[in-house]
């Protein structure tokens, strides 16, 4: 499970209600059309009602072929940017996963390195003790699986 940021699942969101009243204005006109929020509290456009929840009817307006081809032209542009979402939701995950094998190789030659050394503020540098070694280890671990945090190998 990938964490999205919360601006992403909103853009989703008023694509997805978007694209749906888009669809209903495009389909059939016999249908009728139900409003009624679910047990979450989202509203929901259906041709069909529930059972459970209170229904509005949905007046539905015939449409010119100006308005149906506005509409066709809109959905066309809602579902081309949820593509592009998609691709850049995919990169970021790319990037993600990236990264995520770079630390952890990190991990993998810090241990492996039988001397290491760090910096100190003045340039000079000095030999880390197994103490140090094993805690600077530690300290990368947890750095990584902050990182890596719901990532699939």
């Amino acid at each position: 499970m990938y964490l999205l940021p919360p601006a992403f699942g909103k853009v989703v969101l008023h694509l997805i209600m978007y694209a749906s009243l888009a669809a209903v204005s495009l389909s059939s006109q016999s249908q009728p059309v139900y409003k009624f929020k679910d047990a979450a509290g989202r509203t929901i456009y259906s041709h069909s009602p529930p059972n459970s929840a209170p229904v509005t009817k949905v007046p539905l307006q015939m449409q010119s072929e100006d308005e149906r081809a506005e509409a066709q032209k809109n959905l066309k542009l809602i579902q081309e940017k949820q593509l592009q979402l998609k691709a850049q939701q995919q990169d970021k995950d790319t990037a993600r996963k990236e990264n995520c094998v770079a630390l952890r190789g990190q991990i993998e030659l810090t241990q492996a390195s039988k001397f290491l050394y760090s910096g100190r503020s003045d340039g000079s540098t000095f030999l880390l003790n197994s103490e140090e070694k094993a805690e600077l280890i530690r300290k990368m671990e947890a750095g990584a699986n902050k990182a890596c945090r719901g990532i699939t190998l």
